[in-house]
């Protein structure tokens, strides 16, 4: 199986309301692990998922299902990395704009290594490479520079003398999938 199947049901264009719970069913890699819902799809319970987003539906191993849609701003989602420039700080935390509609909280806890006495040294202007750990509507999102082992990881402040360009969202997800071409060279 490829990494991203586009099938007569994959890639095709799902509108929000749409029940997708029997097409993911049918094309998991592995039926006794469960479905992980990205960008696009909720779950309402244990049986049924539906699309929020109108998009084309995508699928990557390890039983991974999200909609690809042209988006105006990002929408944290749990686990994405993201990069982002800080915009203010104060002595325990900062704020990151990381392209959503509101800037996210990284603590400056949230760096390996960092004690409350041995804080990590952020400045304002810096560009920070990030996980986002919680993400709602009704929450504001929230960032740390570590993995889930508390290891760096390649987190935390980039090294200046770089460029920062903005890109749409779904140039970032080709660019980021294991088959991209631009990503391996």
């Amino acid at each position: 199986m490829s990494n991203i199947i586009d099938s007569r049901l994959f890639g095709n264009t799902v509108l929000p309301g749409d029940n997708v719970s029997e097409i993911l069913k049918a094309y998991r890699d592995d039926q006794n692990k469960p479905v992980i819902v990205g960008p696009g799809l909720k779950r309402l319970n244990k049986q049924v998922i539906t699309s929020y987003k109108a998009g084309q539906l995508l699928h990557r191993s390890v039983n991974l299902f999200w909609i690809n849609s042209h988006q105006r701003y990002y929408i944290p989602c749990i686990r994405d990395t993201v990069v982002g420039v800080v915009i203010s700080k104060t002595s325990t935390f900062c704020r990151v704009d990381i392209g959503a509609s509101e800037p996210a909280t990284l603590s400056l806890m949230a760096f390996p290594n960092a004690t409350k006495r041995n804080k990590a040294i952020v400045e304002i202007g810096d560009v920070i490479f990030a996980c986002v750990l919680s993400a709602s509507k009704d929450v504001e999102t929230e960032l740390v520079c570590m993995d889930k082992d508390g290891k760096k990881d390649g987190f935390g402040v980039l090294p200046r003398g770089g460029y920062m360009i903005k890109v749409p969202l779904n140039i970032c997800r080709r660019l980021l999938a294991p088959d991209s071409k631009i990503s391996r060279n």
